[in-house]
């Protein structure tokens, strides 16, 4: 008579021991709405020491129909990108984060926040209430 085999159960039955996020990506507009997920991710990171990305997300522009000048857009988005870039670094200094290192991209924010925390291997992503 052949001896019966078992088997132990697969590895990916048992849950994955809880793990504390290294990186933590906060996504703010500038606006008062995300002051409360920037105050959480500071906590979060003071309390573990985690490092902290900011990123700000200018959204594309509509063009008109018939176009418009390609400098005359640019220069516009390029203005947009700088304000949005100022806005953030004011935010995180009245928070007393200053040092946190601040992105600005353009795009779809819901699209390029979800992109950017794939590419960057993020472990939390923090967004306020405002336009993100």
């Amino acid at each position: 008579m052949p001896a019966i085999q078992t088997q132990s159960k697969p590895a990916f039955d048992k849950p994955a021991p809880p793990t504390m996020p290294r990186v933590i990506l906060v996504a703010t507009d500038g606006t008062a709405q995300s002051d409360p997920a920037i105050a959480f991710a500071r906590a979060l990171a003071e309390r573990s020491a985690l490092e902290v990305r900011v990123v700000t997300i200018v959204d594309h522009l509509p063009t008109p129909w018939g176009g418009a000048a390609a400098s005359i857009v640019a220069e516009y988005m390029q203005a947009l990108q700088g304000e949005a870039f100022k806005n953030a670094e004011l935010q995180l200094s009245r928070s007393g984060r200053s040092d946190w290192p601040v992105e600005v991209q353009v795009g779809d924010p819901a699209s390029r926040i979800s992109a950017l925390a794939r590419d960057a291997n993020v472990d939390l992503v923090v967004v306020g209430l405002g336009g993100h």
